[in-house]
Order: C-alpha cells, then sequence, then structure tokens
C-alpha cells in the first residue's frame, strides 16, 4: 500500500495554517454545524423501517449525503463553490480550501476507504484536478464525531496532512438568536381575599357629630 501511494501520489499541495482557515471559515460556523445536526436527524426520520439492514458504511454513505445535499441547498446564493468528481462532493472556499464531508472517529481521524482517491486527500494531493478555482487548495474535512447526545455531536473542521492532523477547529453549537421565542413567567394573578388589606368605612362627619 505505502509504495502505491507512493508512485501514484500527485502534486503535494501547502497546508495552510489554522488561522486563515478560522477567518474563512468563521462566516460559516452556523451553517456547517446546522447542516451536520439536520443530515443526521434525517437518517432515524425517513430509513427508520430499513435502517436495521444497512451496513456501517452504507448509513455513514447515506448521512454524508444528507450533510451534501443541505451545504449545497444553503451555498446557492453564495461565492461558495461546489464540484462533483469520482463520487466526491468538494465545496471550494475563497481559493484556499476544498472542503469535503466526513465522519471522524474519537481522535477525529476519517476512516479511510482503501482507494488511491482518499489517500490523495489525506495526503493534500492535488487530485483530481477540479478547474482552476480549486488549483493549489488545500484540503480539509467538514466532519463529526457522534456523542451520547445524537443532537449534539461534535462537530470538526480537519486538516489532513498524511498520517497525521496538521491542526483541527471545533465548530460549538449557535448561540440562539434574537429572534428565538424566549419564555417568560407570566404575570401574578389578582390577589386573593387574605391578602387585601381593609380599611373600615367612616361615616360623614355630619353623621359622627350626631
Amino acid at each position: 500500500m505505502a509504495q502505491i501511494m507512493s508512485i501514484n501520489r500527485g502534486l503535494t499541495m501547502p497546508i495552510r495554517p489554522r488561522h486563515l482557515a478560522e477567518e474563512i471559515f468563521r462566516p460559516y460556523y452556523e451553517i456547517l454545524y446546522d447542516c451536520v445536526v439536520a443530515g443526521l436527524g434525517d437518517y432515524p426520520k425517513e430509513y427508520s423501517r430499513v435502517a436495521s439492514k444497512h451496513r456501517a458504511n452504507t448509513k455513514r454513505s447515506i448521512v454524508r449525503d444528507h450533510i451534501v445535499d443541505r451545504l449545497r441547498k444553503n451555498f446557492i446564493d453564495t461565492k461558495i463553490r461546489v464540484r462533483e468528481k469520482y463520487g466526491t462532493t468538494y465545496f471550494g472556499f475563497g481559493g484556499h480550501f476544498r472542503m469535503i464531508v466526513r465522519k471522524l472517529n474519537e481522535n477525529q481521524r476519517v476512516a479511510l476507504n482503501s482507494t488511491q482517491l482518499a489517500f490523495d486527500i489525506q495526503y493534500n494531493d492535488d487530485t483530481p484536478p477540479l478547474g482552476h478555482l480549486f488549483a493549489g487548495t488545500t484540503s480539509v474535512y467538514l466532519g463529526y464525531f457522534l456523542t451520547d447526545d445524537p443532537e449534539n455531536p461534535d462537530v470538526f473542521i480537519v486538516c489532513p496532512d498524511g498520517v497525521r492532523n496538521a491542526w483541527d477547529i471545533s465548530i460549538l453549537p449557535p448561540a440562539k438568536k434574537s429572534g428565538e421565542v424566549h419564555e417568560f413567567p407570566l404575570p401574578p394573578g389578582p390577589p386573593s381575599d387574605d391578602d387585601l388589606v381593609r380599611i373600615p368605612e367612616q361615616l360623614p362627619s355630619r353623621e359622627r357629630n350626631e
């Protein structure tokens, strides 16, 4: 395997620094997180009757397809470029990064398929060619790791660099939006008879004098 990789690997791309990735991806953190969570939720909703028949890698591929589909729809009116090549969808960010959706393990590593394409992405090679808008871009994974709470996965942007990761960025759940409905306590009701302070009635001054 190592010998095949050393023969067929293409031009290695530069590993761009973490701070540049934070600057470029930060405006999209909320979209990225929400698409991962929604894509994960699509699986139990749409495949509950046949989920037991799916192999683990089949389920992983289905979930990835749903996440990718949601990303596509959210990026329609943006400057994010989308390319499909050999069954893999790439999202191009500003001529600096190409992003691929993958499931991670607890060590923030990707379970690689035994294909040359998977190794090329892991080693940040410029293959397959995706056109001049993607040329020289650094590969990163939009990755997720399932936790005990299926509605709150751990979501990361991970930059692969061969047998290790160069860096990773944790994407936290978005904060509450200003348009969300907040519940406030109801105002107190009218006081009960026991809480009322009673003032004794006073007769008019003429009646008191008589």
